[in-house]
């Protein structure tokens, strides 16, 4: 996957560049579009996935991120698409090694919360524990 921000990037030459088409993607904040991206990535690992709940977290942590949280450099962090589908993936291939509670915690904890300052990962490890792994203490 290429880096997700424009770091490390570079124009690919303008000869090459011109045999293609460019096409821009907004990102997807629809709630239908972002349960079924939920339920494909989990639903062969589990009976029923919390798909509602884990959608409300993500679309819940983005209001979060614009005014509340700040990563350790003191920046507001950036969650999109990709950190979510991430997430996904990561439990996705730990749920039939640990079980859904334990990976799905561990997904989005390491999505989701070690980029965040000190005083900003409480709020997400708590909106964790609300939609993601409700019987985790």
């Amino acid at each position: 996957m290429n880096p997700g921000s424009d770091i490390g990037k570079k124009d690919l030459p303008s000869g090459i560049r011109n045999r293609f088409t460019e096409l821009f993607v907004d990102d997807i904040d629809a709630r239908e579009d972002l349960q079924v991206i939920v339920h494909e990535y989990l639903h062969e690992v589990m009976p029923r996935p919390p798909v509602a709940d884990l959608v409300d977290f993500y679309l819940t942590t983005r209001k979060e991120s614009l005014n509340n949280l700040q990563d350790g450099a003191g920046q507001r962090p950036h969650y999109s698409l990709r950190t979510f589908c991430r997430a996904l993936e990561y439990a996705r291939n730990a749920i039939p090694v640990y079980g859904a509670n334990r990976s799905l915690y561990e997904a989005f904890s390491m999505s989701f919360v070690t980029q965040l300052n000190e005083k900003s990962a409480p709020i997400i490890e708590k909106l964790i524990s609300k939609f993601v792994v409700k019987n985790i203490p």
